[in-house]
């Protein structure tokens, strides 16, 4: 049995025996009834689109530094918003190309 949506999980807990195997041991649970993923074209896509979102990011920087947006104390002020897509897209990229040992 392999498991492909949340609900054929939502049925394999429905089986005792099943669920005591995802109990005890959840990794060995999920090598035998989970299948690897194959489709690599979503990951890259990801990778790309949150890729562009940081390059957008630090492009917007970069006007908001250049160009006279400045404050009245003479500080530049970036958006919070913007940091934080920026942060987020930085993290987003480093969890899925940072190497997991399962």
């Amino acid at each position: 049995m392999k498991i492909q949506s949340i609900d054929d999980f939502a049925e394999a807990m429905k089986v005792p025996q099943l669920q005591e195997e995802y109990t005890t041991d959840p990794k060995k649970f999920k090598e035998n009834y989970f299948p690897p993923m194959k489709n690599e074209k979503i990951f890259k896509l990801v990778i790309l689109i949150i890729g562009v979102v940081l390059v957008l990011s630090v492009i917007s920087f970069i006007i908001i530094t250049l160009y006279p947006f400045n404050g009245e104390d003479g500080e530049i002020d970036i958006p919070d918003p913007l940091i934080t897509v920026a942060s987020t897209a930085i993290g987003a990229i480093t969890g899925l190309l940072v190497h997991r040992e399962e």
